[in-house]
């Protein structure tokens, strides 16, 4: 889903679905390359770093942030990928 964030849910169109996330603790990583190397940036943080750091990933949604630097048409730049994590 993308996503942006609103303060209330009244005033906007009926064909947009609406989610609340609720406040929760993430990781948060950058990935500085190509999209096609994100998904396993992201297998790399959950298999490897969660394990080594004795975190779990929680079962609420992940984040990715788009950098205004991040080049659609190429596919290329900044991202931040968000873990959730269990307390």
């Amino acid at each position: 889903m993308c996503a942006v964030e609103v303060d209330d849910f009244s005033d906007l169109p009926p064909e947009l679905d609406c989610m609340r996330i609720p406040e929760q603790t993430y990781a948060v990583f950058s990935h500085d390359g190509h999209m096609s190397d994100l998904e396993k940036a992201r297998k790399t943080i959950v298999d490897e770093w969660c394990t080594r750091s004795g975190h779990q990933e929680a079962s609420t949604p992940e984040i990715e942030r788009y950098a205004e630097t991040f080049d659609h048409a190429s596919g290329k730049g900044a991202v931040e990928i968000w873990i959730p994590l269990k307390s």
